[in-house]
């Protein structure tokens, strides 16, 4: 028997980016039979492209979403997700630690991977900019450079307050009141897309 039994709750959340950047919290429209077009980050904003014939969904870069006319609008925004939780057959070792399932379903999507898109329902997001208060009622959108939570994948992009991401991403609302941690507050949110009435 160990000398020294570790403590229940020892070990309090100090941050998000041991946590899935996205998951469900209550389910909504969800379309399961479309490809990566590029390395999509779980979590991320995303829309519809034809590749070859293929229909796939690629990250929200540089684009203009647009009210009327041709282009892409609010609704042709989705969220993206890992379509099967691969489980991890490593034993771990110094050169390959062994991944636990939060860190198994924040991988980045390759390209072609098939993957999961979310249009409605309710979503917990830590894939948020951090060091910002968020409150019931606020709109969320996307902001292609947002700075992410430490702990998750490298590069910029994040789900934001409306007043500092792109025209036309806000396809949330702040449902409940954030759960923050750490120093750099970061934070669970729980949103509701604005498309449904769930």
């Amino acid at each position: 028997m160990p000398a020294a039994l570790t403590q229940v709750g020892a070990y309090p959340l100090l941050g998000v980016g041991p946590l899935p950047n996205v998951d469900v919290a209550y389910p909504g429209e969800v379309w399961s039979h479309k490809r990566a077009n590029g390395v999509i980050v779980p979590g991320s904003a995303v829309i519809n492209v034809m590749v070859s014939g293929v229909e796939c969904v690629r990250p929200i870069a540089a684009d203009t979403i647009v009210d009327t006319g041709a282009g892409f609008r609010s609704q042709d925004i989705s969220v993206a997700m890992r379509q099967i939780m691969t489980p991890d057959i490593n034993p771990g070792s110094q050169y390959n630690p062994a991944l636990g399932p939060n860190e198994i379903v924040n991988l980045p999507i390759a390209d072609q991977d098939y993957l999961r898109t979310y249009y409605s329902g309710v979503l917990n997001l830590t894939l948020v900019v951090p060091n910002a208060t968020y409150a019931p009622g606020d709109i969320i959108g996307w902001n292609a450079s947002g700075t992410r939570p430490a702990g998750k994948a490298s590069g910029t992009g994040a789900w934001d307050k409306m007043a500092t991401s792109a025209t036309g991403t806000g396809i949330f609302v702040v449902h409940t009141l954030p759960r923050y941690y750490g120093a750099a507050n970061e934070c669970i949110l729980t949103v509701r897309f604005l498309r449904a009435n769930n």
